[in-house]
């Protein structure tokens, strides 16, 4: 009987083992800041994150907190930690934002809306659309107050439940002081200045000074250099002015709680609050005594003749505002501030609700794209 014929083993060779390739950035920096051109320095937001961001946020918190002090005993766990922590922020870091709207068109190519005072036209909204679209690195905006936004910008403006930073309130701001100088039949006997955020924290900061015998930094607001789109008409020749606050609070005057909307009305000599969060009522009005005092006397200073020595404005704290108590306080502000432009605040201000802030979030930031220009994307040379 034969034997059965053994049957070779080909041993196959190992298969290398390529490590991925890691997605490479842009090196190219966007600058988030002012050029040496622009008037507006753009503060550091002292904003809180979102609560479900909040331990990634600062360094130290939450999951993979990696030791630095590296003793000899546990050098190679501790180095591994370390590393390892690195490796999940780096891929954190590297994660594409997609921006996914609603009520795309069957084909594909744009954006279903329909203008209102809460949600903006089609156009508009395809246009952010098709730039969200872009890789980060191409995503390139030039604001009007002559600022490069990073793409990050629009991340957070278009994300429900993310707080607005100065930048955002500045630029909804602007674009809204633009809408109203160009279409003055939309905005018919409207006749109070739109202010931007660093104009009240010039007043605070001349309050504390002590020297109340010239105007200061504000000189620029007085005689119509102040702010950006003023069309050069001084601040006294308004009936008054309308801005948002940072109220500052919850024990620590560093952090900043809550965005509230202001209306200062020269000839009623009153000082009105929109706020969405009723619970920090008395937060809000500490929070604008000082300008009842110092917006008398600078425009006295500036030779307005609406006030006199003395005088104090009284505070106003509007009711029946719609509330929100998360994260879109700073959203609320500037709807608030539109409403009161169009001078239709009852009938405009229940539209600021929960339920519309997606749509509100995605009108303010294709109102403030279509306000700037992006910018075209140069490769780097090698």
């Amino acid at each position: 009987m034969s034997e059965k014929p053994k049957e070779e083993v080909v041993t196959q060779p190992e298969a290398e083992v390529i490590p991925p390739t890691p997605l490479k950035r842009s090196k190219r920096k966007v600058a988030d800041g002012p050029t040496k051109r622009s008037p507006y320095v753009d503060p550091v937001s002292s904003g809180p994150p979102a609560k479900r961001t909040r331990s990634h946020a600062y360094p130290g918190r939450g999951k993979g907190r990696g030791k630095v002090t590296i003793n000899t005993s546990q050098k190679e766990v501790e180095v591994a930690e370390v590393a390892e922590d690195s490796t999940e922020k780096d891929v954190v870091s590297e994660k594409e934002y997609v921006w996914n709207p609603e009520r795309i068109h069957s084909s594909g190519k744009f954006l279903i809306r329909n203008q209102t005072f809460v949600e903006c036209d089609g156009p508009r909204a395809t246009s952010l659309w098709e730039f969200m679209k872009k890789p980060e690195e191409k995503r390139l905006w030039k604001s009007r107050l002559n600022v490069e936004r990073e793409p990050s910008f629009w991340e957070t403006l278009l994300e429900v439940g993310l707080w607005l930073t100065d930048i955002h309130m500045d630029e909804a701001m602007y674009e809204l002081r633009t809408r109203v100088i160009k279409n003055p039949v939309t905005f018919i006997g409207f006749n109070y200045l739109v202010c931007d955020t660093m104009f009240v924290e010039l007043i605070n900061t001349w309050a504390e000074s002590g020297d109340m015998t010239t105007v200061g930094d504000l000189q620029p607001y007085f005689n119509g250099r102040l702010p950006i789109g003023c069309a050069g008409t001084p601040l006294i020749s308004y009936e008054g002015f309308v801005s948002v606050l940072n109220v500052l609070g919850f024990g620590n005057d560093e952090i900043s709680c809550n965005w509230i909307a202001i209306k200062v009305d020269f000839s009623e000599k009153t000082l009105e609050i929109y706020d969405c969060q009723a619970r920090l009522q008395e937060k809000a009005k500490e929070a604008v005594q000082t300008l009842c005092h110092a917006v008398p006397k600078l425009c006295c200073l500036a030779g307005s003749e609406a006030f006199a020595d003395g005088d104090v404005l009284d505070i106003e704290y509007v009711q029946d505002v719609p509330q929100n108590n998360g994260e879109e306080c700073g959203v609320f502000a500037v709807k608030y501030i539109e409403a009161i432009c169009l001078a239709k605040e009852h009938m405009l201000l229940p539209l600021i609700c929960n339920d519309n802030v997606t749509l509100i979030r995605e009108q303010l930031a294709a109102a403030i794209f279509a306000n700037g220009k992006p910018q075209r994307f140069r490769k780097k040379r090698e």
